[in-house]
């Protein structure tokens, strides 16, 4: 059992699976001192390391906070991308790497249109850091009904994002070379989906990836 800073760790050949922080959406560290105190009693001399604090450690989480952080963006985003572009290094060649994000039912922006901020950053993050997504599936994680989901903008499910470097000697495409290609591919990507059973609900993320896909600025 090892804690350790994302954006510290030594580069080696690894793979990575990970559910990464949704900017400004849960403040774990601060969820975790609740169980935190109860561990130390009972296991901390077991691992002391771990443990050796007398709450979790929370300057460095990769989260939105304006009450830790006085430009909260620039931290959460400038950590995220530092991540992945180690992971990039890390990676062994012709392996994806996985992401989850747990997807909110809708977002609202400031204009009354729909919007994600963790979204957005969550996916420039990635292209940013050198990742090309190649395929995104939605997983039903979360049970309707439950306490947390009633009369509340609740996690709807999970989206599953798979990611593999993105080639160095991929093209570059403008607009209009980006809808002919999506027009050229797309219908047969979603009709794949839609043959694997992907409810009508998760189509719209699940068509991320092959859409990306498509795209000649992502192909080598």
């Amino acid at each position: 059992m090892t804690q350790a800073d994302a954006a510290a760790i030594v580069p080696r050949q690894r793979l990575l699976v990970t559910d990464p922080p949704y900017y400004d959406n849960v403040g774990y560290v601060d969820l975790s001192d609740f169980f935190y105190v109860w561990l130390r009693r009972s296991i901390g001399d077991v691992y002391p390391k771990l443990l050796g604090t007398v709450l979790t450690p929370k300057a460095d989480e990769l989260v939105a906070d304006p009450f830790r952080h006085q430009d909260v963006d620039v931290f959460f985003e400038d950590g995220f991308r530092n991540v992945f572009r180690r992971t990039r290094q890390e990676t062994p060649q012709g392996y994806p790497i996985t992401v989850f994000y747990a997807f909110k039912q809708a977002e609202t922006d400031g204009d009354g249109g729909h919007a994600s901020t963790g979204w957005e950053t969550l996916l420039e993050g990635i292209l940013a850091s050198g990742w090309a997504v190649t395929a995104t599936w939605p997983m039903r994680t979360e049970r309707s009904g439950r306490t947390r989901d009633i009369a509340s903008n609740a996690l709807a499910s999970s989206i599953v994002l798979a990611c593999r470097p993105r080639p160095a000697d991929a093209g570059v495409t403008d607009r209009r070379g980006l809808i002919v290609a999506l027009r050229e591919e797309f219908p047969g990507a979603l009709r794949r989906l839609e043959e694997g059973k992907v409810a009508p609900v998760d189509l719209r993320q699940a068509a991320i990836g092959p859409g990306w896909r498509c795209s000649p600025g992502m192909r080598g």
